[in-house]
């Protein structure tokens, strides 16, 4: 297998997008532009990925985190100034060790570039042993693009720009998409002989390909259909429309493989997986890192956050579930709020106006209204009346609430932390619970009921 280096393009600062965040370091489809890129070099399976990023580059550390995935990080080759995408190529070469082998080069501001493509890119490049093998698109308006232009055999002969372009070369429609394959000891033997002889002042990658062609060496180009491939991102306009454009094809992708969409408002990030039998009403969210497995049924107004919804559970309209893990059959909502580490086991309910933190609910167990879970293990069979609240803080730390097996709990309820009921046990309405109850037994704590007859009379006699 030849060696294949990736070089992704990050350095640019993105004034169009108006706005402090590096360009790429915007995010389309719950993922970041670049992240999108580095994930099509893996896929490419790259030895190495050599990011090049500005020297205020901090924020794409916490991108590309090493604890969260160590395979996911490149290595960083700072562009302290930008001086074109020739120059981003030359501080590259310089952290690059090998001497043989393939370059791949990307734009880190082009999401929907195909690893198919670029895989048909870098056969035609091996099969034909080219110096360079660029990927090339059609489309009905290339007003303001390079042009491919080709000889009467299809070969290519030059790329030209809008300005220098004749009236011929602008009615062509082929432009240059900006993915390269380079022959790596080309590239390092010609990085230096391109010039900034432009009214810009910059080295461009371009320059390459011109002085390949001019040494008479073999550059081959790839075609693909996917016009939207070659799009990228320099403006809050054109983000917002890519935005669109990778969750309709999210929702198109989901529909093929058998999940129901009840409307278009309907928006799946890169990363869930969706399985076959799902039924999802519009509007939703279901954000990156969330699994949904067969069956499951997500009404509106639902928002669904890294967590997994096992088979056959129904998620009611208005939730909004974060890092949690819903079990098989399991029924939450309507107007539920699930936080980071709530557990639901099979069958579970957590209904209206109910939250649940950093818990596990037992099997067949119930939290049907208006109450607050927090820190808290509840066992199987367990019913929790409407009102009722674990009490986990105390201003300094968190306690943890145990309600072991068949519990049953009364409505307006508090459990100050840290206590355990044994299993079978009763609690009374109103009760507030403050130290540990023994199995089977029944723990009231409100005040007796008093009753004076006659008090509404002699008080309105009185006055």
């Amino acid at each position: 297998m030849i060696h294949l280096s990736t070089v992704i393009m990050a350095a640019g600062q993105g004034t169009r997008m108006k706005t402090k965040k590096l360009k790429v370091l915007h995010s389309v489809g719950g993922q970041t532009l670049v992240e999108h890129v580095v994930s099509l070099a893996q896929k490419m399976k790259s030895h190495q990925t050599y990011l090049i990023v500005p020297k205020n580059h901090e924020a794409f550390k916490v991108v590309f985190d090493q604890t969260k995935n160590k395979n996911n990080v490149p290595k960083y080759v700072v562009q302290s100034e930008q001086k074109g995408t020739g120059h981003a190529l030359q501080c590259a070469l310089k952290a690059i060790s090998q001497t043989q082998g393939n370059l791949l080069v990307l734009s880190g501001d082009q999401p929907f570039v195909s690893a198919a493509s670029l895989k048909k890119l870098v056969a035609i490049h091996q099969k034909n042993k080219a110096a360079v093998t660029l990927l090339t698109t059609c489309m009905e308006d290339p007003f303001g693009l390079g042009r491919i232009v080709r000889d009467q055999q299809g070969e290519l002969v030059r790329i030209v720009e809008e300005k220098d372009a004749t009236k011929d070369e602008k009615a062509l429609n082929e432009i240059n998409v900006a993915c390269y394959v380079f022959d790596l000891a080309f590239v390092q033997n010609n990085i230096g002989k391109i010039k900034n002889t432009n009214k810009q002042k910059e080295y461009y990658i371009t320059d390459l390909i011109t002085l390949a062609l001019h040494k008479g060496l073999v550059v081959k180009t790839y075609t693909t259909q996917d016009v939207y491939e070659s799009f990228g991102i320099n403006s809050q306009e054109q983000l917002s429309m890519a935005n669109d454009l990778f969750y309709f094809r999210q929702r198109q992708e989901c529909m093929t493989k058998g999940v129901a969409l009840i409307g278009s408002e309907i928006f799946i990030d890169a990363g869930v997986s969706i399985a076959r039998g799902v039924r999802i009403e519009s509007p939703c969210y279901i954000k990156s890192g969330s699994r949904i497995e067969e069956d499951v049924s997500i009404e509106m107004g639902t928002t669904i956050k890294s967590s997994v919804i096992r088979h056959g559970a129904i998620v009611k309209a208005h939730s909004y579930i974060d890092h949690s893990d819903v079990g098989p059959e399991c029924q939450v909502g309507p107007f539920c709020h699930l936080r980071p580490q709530a557990k639901l086991l099979a069958k579970a309910k957590v209904g209206n106006f109910s939250e649940v933190k950093k818990s596990t609910i037992g099997f067949g167990s119930k939290v049907n209204h208006l109450s607050y879970i927090g820190d808290a293990h509840i066992g199987s069979g367990v019913n929790v009346g409407a009102g009722t609240i674990t009490c986990n803080y105390d201003g300094f730390n968190k306690f943890k609430t145990i309600l072991e097996d068949h519990v049953f709990v009364g409505s307006d309820t508090q459990f100050v932390a840290p206590v355990r009921v044994g299993k079978g046990a009763v609690v009374g309405a109103g009760t507030t619970v403050t130290k540990n109850v023994s199995k089977n037994s029944l723990v009231i704590s409100r005040c007796y009921q008093k009753e004076i007859k006659n008090w509404v009379k002699n008080r309105q006699k009185n006055k």
